[in-house]
């Protein structure tokens, strides 16, 4: 019998959390639910049920690095990237072709190590 989204969903409803009161699905915590084949992919966000905080997360940082540079990035909301990259090119000595993506979405050409020698 194949896999069914729905038949996925009636199973993760019936892991409760007590944190939240609710059980997954309804708590957000299962999130972007595919299914390819008999195989089931999706993300836990365990952000909530551990008491994650953001606010916490830079504090701690800004703790422990001190002067030296962090950056908050959310790589699927493409949120913080443009700041990797500066830092990237700027103090890691790159070069912006070798981190920055072709116009068509392609990861861009690395050259050779032999021709930068």
């Amino acid at each position: 019998m194949p896999i069914s989204r729905e038949r996925v969903l009636s199973v993760l409803q019936s892991i409760r959390d007590p944190k939240l009161n609710a059980d997954i699905v309804a708590g957000n915590v299962a999130q972007d639910i595919r299914l390819d084949g008999d195989d089931v992919y999706l993300k836990i966000d365990l952000a909530p049920l551990v008491g994650a905080s953001l606010e916490v997360m830079d504090r701690d940082a800004r703790h422990m690095r001190g002067v030296r540079p962090f950056v908050f990035a959310n790589l699927k909301a493409g949120e913080g990237i443009d700041r990797i990259v500066d830092f990237l090119t700027m103090q890691g000595g790159l070069r912006p072709s070798l981190v920055a993506g072709n116009a068509d979405g392609k990861a861009a050409d690395r050259p050779s190590r032999t021709a930068d020698r």
